[in-house]
């Protein structure tokens, strides 16, 4: 069965969109609620209920810590994107509306970090570098692997969706390093650069991929298409919509002076503390983390120059991308104020 799509007109197969919501309704919903609400609370808190749950949320250490500690990796790692647990979010943004591409990748996934942010405080006194050892195993591989994957899409949302399980697992890898070294005073400046760094990527990758998903919306509205190859020619045709896109991109790689380059230049410089001051172990972490957030920028670089290029560079490839303009200004407008509160972001810094 296909409909059309109002705002398209183009035919949308209703049996496979039924299928893509299986396949994200229930690991991403259904799931981590039986994980953590359900058995998870029995299994950690033998059966105390609410009153132990709540216990958590004030630090009281569980039962079963080391199932805690599982059961929320698992259970937050399927929002944030994790290596193996991501399977859902490049099916999800393709056939998700833009605007709710955007909630998506720059609220949905980002709660999800804040979410083990919190549900670490019970475990994080005895169980810190542990949960730490983790998180900068599953931001590395999903950093460098999101961004691989990111380079060889054809389809821009598809493309967004992998940078944002790229940019998750630079999240991750700060984060990790914060509490790896937060129990050890002699490393309170790589853990304050690293929870700031962590926190300050989570604001930047809100607004920058809001602003990019909703560009891509636009983008399929005017042309119909979101096939890179389709494309071309739009920086003449849509010349606010496309100098937005850039702005974006430029700071979604992390590249000066745009605010997604203050995020990841705290991530470093905690990477670099870390392995000056830091023992064998700490110093060979810093340096992974240094090492995979500088080979995941120059990837990150060479996607984005590849997605800007096809779309809006050269000439255009279709009739359709001859015909598209920035359209109205209801749909230009929330895309214009993200890529304006970039540049806040970027000079206010310090303050946040």
């Amino acid at each position: 069965l296909e409909i059309p799509r109002p705002e398209s007109g183009m035919a949308v197969n209703v049996d496979e969109a039924l299928e893509i919501a299986h396949k994200i309704g229930y690991p991403t919903m259904v799931r981590p609620s039986y994980v953590l609400g359900g058995r998870g609370m029995e299994v950690v808190y033998d059966d105390e209920g609410m009153r132990n749950y709540m216990n958590a949320a004030i630090g009281v250490t569980p039962d079963r810590p080391i199932l805690w500690i599982i059961f929320m990796i698992i259970g937050f790692g399927l929002k944030v994107g994790f290596p193996i647990l991501h399977v859902w979010l490049p099916q999800a943004h393709p056939a998700a509306p833009a605007p709710v591409s955007a909630i998506m990748s720059g609220a949905m996934l980002n709660l999800g970090v804040l979410g083990i942010i919190f549900f670490s405080a019970p475990v994080a006194i005895l169980y810190s570098s542990l949960i730490g050892y983790i998180l900068v195993s599953l931001g590395v591989i999903g950093s460098l692997g999101g961004i691989l994957f990111a380079l060889g899409q054809r389809n821009i949302k598809t493309l967004l969706a992998f940078s944002s399980i790229e940019n998750m697992g630079i999240i991750s890898m700060a984060l990790g390093l914060f509490f790896i070294t937060r129990t050890n005073i002699a490393y309170q400046t790589t853990s304050i650069f690293a929870i700031a760094g962590a926190i300050y990527h989570i604001i930047n990758h809100s607004l920058l991929k809001g602003g990019l998903f909703l560009s891509a919306g636009s983008i399929y509205k005017q042309t119909g298409t979101l096939n890179m190859e389709e494309l071309g020619g739009l920086m003449k045709r849509m010349p606010i919509l496309g100098r937005c896109f850039a702005l974006n991109s430029v700071g979604i790689c992390g590249i000066p002076p745009m605010n997604g380059f203050i995020g990841e230049f705290l991530i470093y410089v905690a990477a670099f503390y870390g392995v000056i001051n830091g023992n064998s172990l700490i110093a060979a972490i810093s340096a992974t983390i240094a090492i995979s957030l500088a080979f995941t920028g120059g990837l990150a670089c060479a996607a984005f120059s590849k997605c800007f290029g096809a779309c809006f560079m050269g000439e255009p490839r279709t009739e359709k991308a001859k015909k598209a303009t920035d359209g109205s200004a209801f749909m230009s407008t929330p895309i214009v104020v993200l890529t304006i509160l970039t540049i806040p972001a970027t000079f206010l810094a310090p303050l946040i």
